[in-house]
């Protein structure tokens, strides 16, 4: 491998796995267990398609086909907890030149290797496929590319799923720098094209190497020392922008939770895993995995934002959490800001959707007209009063004080006539259902209380036109024996009274 990697040859194939483009985090990188690492060096990993397999290259183990300097095809199986249990060589297709398993097929039957069985000097190699028949691997067999010449010393492969793409990592006769990433499609006759360089966009002055491809096609995933970043080779992803080929976008680093301050290369993806070679604790490299991590699912919260000056209109006030950093707003108005303004009376919708694929949806209706003069407005404040007056009263979920969007929602409404007419006071009154103990009820039709009176203050009413009782479990809106969900219900309320 380069930069502390000893290996002179690697091929990657990988016809199973994908990932996303978009990242939101990971978690800290692993490092996994002394089954899989050891005091030699583990790199290349590679799994079956239910993951249940781990195969990879350990090198400088003197129980290799060739020695200590030789490396060989080691694999795990996981147990029924999980894990990886005890590692074992892959005898059948070892021998004493550099062995690898670069990926299998979908249903495990095909595997690809580095071409060492058919005397070629390691420089010359290319893809060979064994074949599984009766539980046992066949004699490899080389993978046909006649337009592939193969220069320099090093030199990666990946084959996608459909085994009719294949990019590869060599120094070819248009390398911009060191080894450039190459792709070579299938033609319709079966033959292979010839290599075409992917462009700056993803090749640099350096060396890129490792090729992986998610399993769309339209992300890939690779390492370099042309980019700068953390060491000396860092893993980045770039997403395809068209069908040449050539266009992709900013090739992006994948973070200080993969990326180390030594050599990082070799990543495949399973699930929601990334796994790869790093020699960032020593001299010898190790296989390290991280899990991708999802942001937190959006949340919605909706106001209407009724207008006070004539002839303007209203206005929709949307509190977003959770969701990704780049978040589209689609309201049913055709508005695309957070806050849509100037709006008329009616019923608007939302979609809100991330760069993950999250969406959530919500409504509000304004049904409050916008007025043409100062004389309508103050007719329309005496309406508004009227109806916030008789709309006073607030319902909680069961052992519950916390105030929902309901609650919210009638609140908003009360606070501008409150607003308007400062000689105005108010009155809290919380009250319990039945449920719990006498003791129990009273603190908890006690916090109700406070929770109003916490939130009008939050609002701009002052804390001396504010004031409130507690009843607990008494004076119940309902009396009743057994008493059903919306019986106990119109018991756990607050009733909000004004006073001049």
């Amino acid at each position: 491998m380069k930069q502390g990697y000893t290996l002179v040859l690697f091929f990657l194939v990988s016809t199973v796995y994908s990932a996303q483009a978009q990242f939101w985090d990971f978690s800290p990188a692993s490092k996994l267990s002394e089954t899989i690492n050891s005091n030699a060096e583990e790199s290349m990993p590679m799994f079956s398609k239910d993951s249940s397999t781990l195969f990879f290259v350990r090198t400088f183990d003197a129980k290799n086909s060739g020695g200590a300097i030789d490396q060989d095809i080691w694999y795990s199986s996981k147990n029924e907890k999980g894990f990886y249990g005890k590692s074992e060589k892959l005898t059948a297709l070892n021998n004493k030149l550099n062995n690898a398993v670069c990926g299998m097929n979908a249903d495990g039957t095909s595997i690809y290797l580095i071409n060492c069985y058919e005397g070629k000097h390691p420089k010359e190699s290319g893809i060979a496929i064994s074949q599984k028949k009766g539980g046992s691997w066949g004699k490899p067999k080389s993978l046909k590319i006649p337009a592939l010449k193969i220069k320099g010393d090093f030199i990666n492969f990946f084959v996608s799923q459909g085994e009719d793409v294949i990019i590869l990592s060599y120094a070819g006769m248009d390398s911009k720098g060191m080894e450039d990433l190459y792709l070579i499609k299938k033609q319709v006759d079966g033959s292979w094209s010839n290599p075409l360089n992917l462009g700056t966009s993803i090749n640099s002055s350096g060396f890129e190497i490792s090729p992986f491809l998610s399993q769309g096609l339209d992300t890939l995933y690779f390492s370099t020392n042309g980019r700068g970043g953390m060491g000396d080779a860092d893993i980045f992803y770039s997403i395809r922008q068209d069908d040449s080929w050539t266009n992709w976008s900013e090739p992006e680093n994948m973070g200080d939770k993969i990326n180390s301050s030594k050599f990082d290369a070799y990543l495949i993806a399973s699930g929601n895993q990334f796994y790869w070679s790093s020699n960032r604790e020593g001299d010898k490299s190790d296989i390290y995995f991280t899990t991708r991590l999802y942001p937190p699912a959006i949340t919605l919260s909706v106001l209407p934002i009724i207008s006070t000056v004539p002839k303007k209109g209203h206005a929709i006030d949307l509190t977003v959490n959770g969701g990704g950093k780049r978040l589209k707003y689609s309201w049913s108005n055709n508005d695309t800001v957070q806050d849509p303004q100037d709006l008329q009376p009616g019923i608007y919708k939302v979609r809100v959707s991330d760069e993950y694929g999250q969406e959530a949806f919500a409504e509000v209706k304004i049904d409050a007209p916008v007025f043409a003069n100062e004389d309508e407005m103050e007719r329309n404040k005496e309406d508004m009063l009227n109806k916030a007056l008789s709309n006073n009263t607030i319902y909680y979920d069961e052992n519950s004080s916390y105030l929902n969007k309901e609650n919210k929602a009638t609140l908003d409404q009360i606070i501008p006539i409150l607003n308007s007419k400062p000689e105005l006071k108010v009155f809290i009154q919380s009250y319990c259902d039945k449920n719990g103990t006498n003791h129990y009820n009273y603190w908890l039709s006690e916090r109700r209380m406070k929770r109003v009176i916490g939130y009008l203050e939050q609002n701009g009413i002052e804390k001396g036109r504010l004031s409130g009782d507690y009843k607990g479990e008494s004076s119940p809106l309902i009396n009743c024996t057994n008493c059903n969900e919306e019986q106990l219900k119109m018991n756990r309320r607050t009733v909000i009274k004004f006073k001049n």
